[in-house]
C-alpha cells in the first residue's frame, strides 16, 4: 500500500512545513533523515490503525513492524530489501518515540483529537500521568474516537472470555489447583508454554494449645489442623504438577503473628517448592505490621525466594527476555514503581504485588498482567469487598473481580484465592489453592 492511502490529503505539504521544527529535535531522533523526522513528529496514527491485526483498536510493536515493512510509510523498497535486519533497532526506537503514554501500544490514548501523535498528544499524556496520582489504574480516555473506544472494550471482554474459558480446576491435597492460559501480545515463540506458579496469602499460623473455653479451643484446633494441611500441601506440591513451572511467585502475607509462624517444618516446605524454578516474592501487609519484619524477610530469602519488592528484574528463558517487577503493599508499605529501560515495555512484562491499590496511574501501563492477593477471594461472604467500597479509597479493588479482570487494553489482573483464610472456615468464597498460568501467543 502506498503512502497516499494512509496519510490524509496535504500531508506532504504539512510535512515540509514541519521539517524545520522537526530537525530542531534531531537529538531525540538520532538517525532519522528529514522526511522520517517530520513523519514521526506528526504521525497519522488514526490512519495507520488499519494495520491492527487483532481488532483491538491499537498497534502492538509487531503490528508496527508489519506496517513499516509492508508499506513505504517510513522506508523505501530499496532500504527494506537491502538492510531489513539493520532496520529492526530503528523501528524499535521509532515505536518507543511514538508511544506517548508509554504503555507499549499505539492507541487512541496516544493521539490528539485529529488522530495524530504529535507534541500536543505527548503533552496531554504527560499531564494525565502526573495529575492522576492516587487514581485508578487504566487507559487514558480519548472521547474524540468513540469507535476505537468500542473496539478496545470488545477486545478486553473477548480476551477475558478466552482466559476464563481456559480454566481447569482440580482438587489436590485439600486445596485447589487453578490452571489458566494467558494470551500475551507479541509473545515470542520461544516463550510460548512458559508456566508461572502464583501463590499468595499462605498465612502460616502456629497456634499454641490453650484451654480458655470450648469455642476458643475448637477454633484453635481448626487453625492448627489447617496449618498442618497447608504445610503438607507445600511439601508435596511437586506431585500435583506434571512438570515444574518456570517461575514461582508468592505475593505476600506468609505469616499471621510473626516470624515464629515460620517453623522449621514450614521453612523446609518453602525451600522445597520447585527449587529449580526462578522463585521470588513481594511483601504483604502482614510482613510490615510485625515488629520483626526483617526476620520474616530473611527467613523467606534463606528458603530460596528473592525479594523483588519495589524492584525490577529481566529474566532470560529459552534465549528470550521476560521482565518481572514487584511493588510493596500500599497499606503498610511504601510502594514505588521500579525503574525499567524503555525498550522493556515492548517485551513481556509482569507485575507482582500484594494489594492491587498500589497500582495507580503514576505506575506505567506497560504490564501484560498483574498478579496479587490480599482479598482471599473476598472471603468471607464478600463483606470485605463491601467495606472497601464504603471507604471510597480503594479504587482498583472496587473495580476488580475475583480471578481475572481487565484494567486496561494491555493490562489484565489476577486475584489469587490464597492458601490461608482470615477465619478458620472459608464460607461462600472460592476454594483455597494455587494457580498455574501458561503463557500463549495472542
Amino acid at each position: 500500500m502506498r503512502r497516499q492511502a494512509i496519510f490524509s490529503p496535504g500531508f506532504q505539504e504539512r510535512m515540509g512545513r514541519e521539517r524545520e521544527n522537526a530537525m530542531r529535535n534531531r537529538e531525540r531522533i538520532h538517525s532519522f533523515d528529514k522526511d522520517r523526522a517530520a513523519i514521526l513528529r506528526d504521525f497519522p496514527l488514526a490512519g495507520a490503525l488499519q494495520y491492527d491485526s487483532r481488532g483491538m483498536g491499537a498497534l502492538s510493536f509487531g503490528d508496527f513492524c508489519r506496517l513499516c515493512t509492508t508499506t513505504d510509510i517510513l522506508y523505501s523498497k530499496r532500504e527494506l530489501k537491502s538492510s531489513r535486519k539493520a532496520l529492526e533497532r530503528e523501528m524499535q526506537e521509532y515505536f518507543l518515540f511514538l508511544d506517548a503514554d508509554k504503555d507499549g501500544l499505539l492507541c487512541a490514548s496516544d493521539m490528539d483529537s485529529r488522530g495524530f501523535v504529535g507534541q500536543d498528544s505527548r503533552s496531554r499524556a504527560y499531564a494525565w500521568r502526573n495529575s492522576r496520582k492516587g487514581m485508578p489504574y487504566g487507559d487514558m480516555p480519548n472521547k474524540a474516537f468513540p469507535e476505537h473506544g468500542r473496539m478496545e472494550k470488545e477486545f478486553m471482554e473477548n480476551k477475558l472470555g478466552r482466559i476464563n474459558a481456559s480454566l481447569k480446576k482440580r482438587e489436590a491435597g485439600g486445596f485447589c489447583i487453578y490452571e489458566y492460559s494467558l494470551p500475551v501480545l507479541d509473545l515470542p515463540r520461544e516463550l510460548c508454554g512458559v508456566k508461572i506458579l502464583h501463590m499468595s496469602d499462605i498465612h502460616f499460623h502456629e497456634v499454641a494449645a490453650r484451654k480458655r473455653n470450648w469455642l476458643a479451643e475448637k477454633v484453635s484446633e481448626r487453625v492448627r489442623k489447617r496449618n498442618e494441611e497447608k504445610i503438607r500441601f507445600l511439601e508435596n506440591i511437586a506431585s500435583h504438577f506434571p512438570s515444574a513451572p518456570d517461575i514461582v511467585a508468592v505475593t505476600g502475607d506468609f505469616v499471621v503473628k510473626g516470624a515464629s509462624d515460620i517453623t522449621e517444618r514450614a521453612f523446609c516446605a518453602l525451600r522445597g517448592i520447585f527449587p529449580s524454578a526462578i522463585r521470588f516474592f513481594t511483601r504483604g501487609n502482614d510482613e510490615h505490621k510485625q515488629s520483626h519484619n526483617a526476620e520474616i524477610t530473611r527467613a523467606i530469602t534463606e528458603a530460596g525466594f528473592e525479594d523483588i519488592t519495589n524492584r525490577q528484574k529481566r529474566l532470560t528463558i529459552n534465549g528470550r527476555h521476560i521482565n518481572i517487577a514487584g511493588v510493596d503493599d500500599c497499606v503498610r508499605g511504601s510502594p514505588e514503581a521500579p525503574l525499567f529501560a524503555s525498550e522493556h515495555r515492548i517485551e513481556p512484562h509482569f507485575l507482582f504485588m500484594h494489594n492491587l491499590d498500589a497500582l495507580e496511574r503514576k505506575i506505567p501501563g506497560h504490564y501484560d498482567a498483574v498478579f496479587w492477593g490480599h482479598l482471599h477471594g473476598f472471603e468471607p461472604f464478600g463483606a470485605g469487598r463491601l467495606l472497601l467500597r464504603l471507604k471510597h479509597s480503594f479504587h482498583n479493588l472496587n473495580k476488580a473481580t475475583l480471578g481475572w479482570s481487565a484494567l486496561s487494553l494491555r493490562t489484565f489482573s489476577y486475584n489469587s484465592p490464597g492458601l490461608g483464610s482470615h477465619f478458620p472456615w472459608r464460607a461462600l468464597g472460592p476454594a483455597e489453592g494455587a494457580t498455574i498460568i501458561t503463557l500463549v501467543h495472542e
